[in-house]
């Protein structure tokens, strides 16, 4: 490229040379008195020296991606009109402490992704206009104190990923105006308590992914114009009611993946403006509510904690939106508990907890009592609740929740809750294991029968869903119907699968047997049936005849199962001609 290039184009304002290799750039713009924009990234530069001596009025200057190694004080000592500055994605290895005392208005700056080491004092001390310093991705930086000290202009600094172990005391002394601070991904273990002091106006701080074990009770007092904090992923152990005490204007505050055991009940007393609070994946359990002052709440996350008791307080929270307490160890909810006070949308996540009981005591007559309290005119959203993957015990216990999916509780509780049950499977019992909540049908749901029901090694289980007592005496062994003793208004008798040779009689307790399940044995005869009796059935027996008596003791709506015997199609079976 030839040295004179621009000779015929003097009134050049901006120039754009990115991406074609340039290794050197002498004298090429000697005659480009009013550049004011010049783009050089994306080439092979590695010396700047002394070239931009007649472009005095320069303000943007792009020099990133080259192969730029050091910066010294005649790289730029004639740009006193510059304001923007880039040189990241070069390889820096060292700054001359002087480098830009001759850039007065130097607004914004970047020297990302270098591989810089130390950062004087004095670098930036002559540059009172900056707005703006980044300084990410230099993986080796350690820091003067007071290097960004006494810029009164400062807005934003940025030092993420440096592998900073240390900050210095006064590193942004009397810098009052900065607002945002971003020292993410670094190795920094201890905060000098007044590293903030004087940041008056400091709106949002950033310090995930460091190694912090404590905060000092005061290293926040001066940040009352505080709106966000991220402070996750760091091994912070504790926090106290001095912690955000002075925080008031505390909008957002992340403190996710720390070593967090106990939340004091004051801790948030202060931060009444706070919206969005991330505790997420900590050691602790609380059962309370700890943002009771916190009016404005919208997003609480507590997932992946140790959590064992839903904190229904949080549910009267005005503003809330949505509420994570997935993968904690809670294993009881009532239904009540969830109801809202928000006329807003809220999402209370449950997921992946030990939810094995969800109760509805209460739940339908709150329900009706909130559903005419609403205003038809104001269409207000139930109280969404996901439950997936929770053991759900599947005995008398799920009924209602059985019931709920299927729409056979009131409708006005739809309106009020509207639990999404997901993945979740049955726990226990066995015979019900893995088979999906939502799939259950209310008549195959029982539970131990907790009164009197005594039939020799048998099982006996109520079943709500016709309130009947279920004895199950199925492939016992037995040679004769068992008496029974059930104090069950209702009775299901299952006898299928025994050596059975004669039906029941009047003696063995069956008067209250509405249901009997002879099938597969190998009776021969039957002579009376239980007075109640709805459904017989004594398929795969050996009967060859049946008592026209008998014929007559079942009523005409009876379910009646014959099949498999080995019918004597005689006189005898006109009856069933009928």
């Amino acid at each position: 490229m030839e040295i004179d290039i621009f000779e015929n184009f003097p009134n050049l304002t901006s120039v754009y040379l990115q991406n074609n290799n340039i290794e050197t750039i002498d004298g090429m713009f000697k005659n480009l008195k009013h550049l004011k924009v010049l783009h050089l990234s994306k080439n092979m530069l590695r010396n700047v020296s002394d070239s931009f001596r007649n472009v005095k009025e320069l303000e943007r200057l792009h020099l990133w991606k080259n192969k730029l190694t050091r910066i010294t004080k005649n790289y730029f000592s004639f740009l006193s009109q510059l304001k923007y500055l880039e040189l990241s994605l070069n390889d820096i290895q060292f700054i001359e402490s002087d480098s830009f005392s001759n850039l007065p208005e130097l607004v914004d700056i970047s020297l990302k992704n270098n591989r810089l080491g130390h950062i004087s004092s004095s670098l930036f001390r002559n540059n009172g206009k900056l707005n703006i310093i980044r300084i990410d991705d230099n993986p080796n930086v350690t820091l003067d104190d007071y290097a960004f000290a006494n810029l009164k202009n400062l807005y934003l600094v940025s030092l993420e990923q440096c592998r900073l172990e240390i900050i210095p005391e006064h590193v942004f002394h009397d810098s009052e105006n900065v607002q945002i601070l971003m020292m993410r991904n670094n190795f920094l273990q201890e905060l000098p308590e007044s590293l903030f002091s004087g940041l008056k106006n400091l709106k949002e701080l950033y310090l995930t992914n460091n190694k912090i074990s404590s905060i000092p009770d005061r290293l926040f007092s001066s940040l009352v114009n505080l709106e966000i904090l991220e402070l996750g992923d760091n091994s912070i152990f504790s926090i106290n009611e001095n912690t955000f005490k002075n925080a008031l204007n505390l909008k957002k505050l992340v403190l996710s993946n720390n070593g967090l055991k106990s939340i004091m009940l004051d801790t948030f007393d202060s931060n009444k403006n706070m919206m969005y609070i991330d505790l997420s994946n900590n050691f602790f359990d609380i059962n309370y509510n700890p943002f009771k002052n916190c009016d404005n709440l919208e997003e609480v996350l507590l997932n992946g904690n140790l959590i064992e008791q839903f904190p229904a307080d949080i549910m009267y929270m005005m503003h809330l939106k949505k509420l994570n307490l997935s993968d904690n160890h809670i294993d009881y909810i009532m239904v009540t508990d969830l109801k809202k006070l928000t006329p807003k949308e809220l999402v209370v996540d449950l997921g992946n907890n030990k939810i094995s009981e969800i109760d509805f005591e209460d739940a339908e007559s709150l329900a009706e009592i909130n559903f005419q309290e609403l205003d038809m005119k104001d269409i207000v959203p139930a109280t969404t609740v996901l439950l997936h993957n929770n053991p759900v015990i599947c005995d008398c216990r799920v009924y209602n929740l059985v019931q709920y999916v299927r729409d056979m509780l009131k409708t006005s509780l739809k309106t009020m809750v509207d639990l999404k049950l997901g993945d979740t499977s049955c726990s226990s019992p066995q015979l019900l294991e893995h088979i999906k909540v939502e799939d259950l049908k209310p008549q195959n749901v029982t539970c131990p029968y907790g009164m009197k029901c005594s039939v020799g090694d048998c099982q006996c289980f109520y079943r709500p869903y016709d309130n009947a007592v279920v004895i199950d005496c199925s492939n016992k062994n037995f040679t004769e119907c068992p008496r029974i003793e059930s104090e069950g208004e209702k009775v299901e008798l299952n006898l299928v699968g025994n050596s059975i040779r004669y039906g029941p009689n009047s003696s063995l307790g069956y008067d209250n047997v509405t249901t009997l399940y002879l099938s597969k044995n190998r009776i021969e005869q039957i002579e009376w049936v239980p007075p109640k009796i709805k459904i017989l059935k004594l398929d795969d027996n050996q009967l060859t005849h049946l008592n026209s008596e008998v014929l007559k003791m079942i009523n005409s709506t009876s379910v009646l199962r014959l099949s498999n015997n080995p019918w004597t199609c005689d006189c005898s079976a006109l009856e069933f001609q009928g």
